[in-house]
């Protein structure tokens, strides 16, 4: 839920101030639903990579992940132009 209300408000840098008590409507939910639905299976599991590499050790690991995301990558690179 935090990685989507951070999706959802567009931060670029964590910013728990801004995610701690969060709440999202149902269409918003439904709506990343349909985008990570549309995700191929080895895009999803790549998320759940990237993801699991979030909360590792290294954050090597999370950036290597990360970069080799493309979907996401692009996904966040839009995020950061608005």
């Amino acid at each position: 839920p935090t990685t989507l209300a951070a999706m959802e408000a567009g931060l670029d840098r964590w910013d728990p101030t801004r995610i701690h008590g969060a709440k999202l409507t149902r269409a918003t939910l439904q709506a990343w639903t349909g985008r990570l639905l549309a995700a191929t299976p080895a895009e999803r599991r790549g998320l759940a990579d990237v993801a699991r590499a979030k909360g590792g050790r290294r954050e090597s690991d999370y950036a290597a992940r990360l970069d080799a995301h493309a979907r996401l990558r692009a996904a966040l690179v839009r995020m950061a132009a608005r």
